[in-house]
């Protein structure tokens, strides 16, 4: 008996070595692996109608999809789900309500219009939030004077803060939003508001995520004014991990054509947050999108003359490591 349950051991052996030899072996592509797991910029070229991408030196250029003829200006990238998300600014940009959101996959397939044409102005800078577990887009509405927002589906659509009626100095472009970046953890929600070309009408500002009680967008008593007098300030980016608000200025005065910074610390109030004002860089021509990697210490800008720049956190190291690139505008780094 003892010899017998051996052998069947002994064949049970056999043939579960038998079996994993016999089995499919399963394949995988170390190119594949390596390109889902490095990151890389992805950037608007307003003049072709193109998303692009390269790596964050600047090298290996790719276009990603073209055709793109509703003048896009902002991107957000969702690398997790695949998909590059853009914003509209419509062909007759400015005279008319021709705005829209869309995306494609991270190859360039599958265009899908998340917010249909008119139902958004001029929409400008596009970011992906998360707030209150839930992937949400953000955007400037130029011409609209809003910062608006939507479901990555496109549902839920509404007006998180609406400037027509804002108190600011100058040309009816002290009102015109640009730039949007969201602070979910703390809760906040900031924008730029442009103004004239060159005219130093350009100011930044911050409300909650949530509408107050009783309050419209059009009447938020909570909204704060944290920098007035700017030359011409134009997208925004928040990093949590260092609680640094960056952006650039497209004006030619002094003060423009750079990349900026403030440093906000929870419970500072707008006139401790303005203190902290810095240029890192200047010299970039018309600045307009920006991209930061906290881990890699490194931000990016983008200029309309076709400039791509690069520094490290603090502004050193400037360096032009793409030229001639188009029209550029928005830029996203993920």
């Amino acid at each position: 008996m003892v010899y017998l349950s051996f052998r069947s051991v002994a064949a049970l052996l056999l043939l579960s070595l038998s079996t994993i030899s016999l089995a499919t072996p399963i394949s995988i592509n170390a190119t594949d692996v390596e390109a889902q797991a490095v990151s890389r910029l992805y950037y608007l070229d307003q003049r072709e109608g193109r998303i692009q991408s390269c790596k964050p030196d600047g090298t290996d250029t790719k276009t990603i999809a073209t055709e793109l003829r509703s003048v896009p200006d902002g991107i957000a990238v969702d690398r997790a789900a695949g998909l590059i998300y853009f914003s509209n600014m419509g062909r007759s940009a400015g005279s008319g309500a021709r705005g829209s959101i869309q995306s494609v996959k991270l190859d360039g397939t599958g265009l899908a219009t998340i917010v249909a044409v008119g139902k958004t102005h001029t929409a400008k800078q596009l970011t992906l939030a998360t707030v209150g577990g839930k992937k949400m887009l953000y955007w400037g509405d130029r011409e609209g004077m809003k910062v608006m927002r939507c479901n990555v589906d496109g549902s839920g659509l509404e007006v998180v803060v609406d400037t027509a009626g804002a108190k600011c100095a100058g040309s009816p472009q002290c009102k015109h939003v640009v730039g949007v970046a969201v602070d979910a953890e703390n809760g906040f929600v900031y924008w730029t508001q442009k103004g004239g070309s060159s005219a130093g009408e350009g100011s930044i500002h911050r409300a909650g995520i949530s509408l107050p009680a009783g309050a419209t967008a059009a009447s938020r008593p909570d909204v704060q004014n944290l920098l007035t007098g700017l030359p011409e300030p134009i997208d925004l980016r928040w990093v949590k991990e260092t609680g640094t608000l960056y952006w650039t200025d497209r004006a030619t005065s002094p003060g423009g054509n750079s990349v900026n910074r403030l440093q906000i610390a929870n419970g500072a109030s707008p006139v401790q947050i303005s203190a902290t004002k810095q240029m890192l860089f200047n010299g970039i021509g018309a600045g307009i999108g920006i991209a930061v990697d906290v881990a890699g210490k490194q931000l990016w800008a983008t200029s309309l003359n076709g400039g791509l720049y690069s520094s490290d956190l603090e502004g050193k190291g400037k360096k032009q490591i793409g030229r001639g690139l188009g029209l550029l505008v928005g830029i996203d780094f993920a």
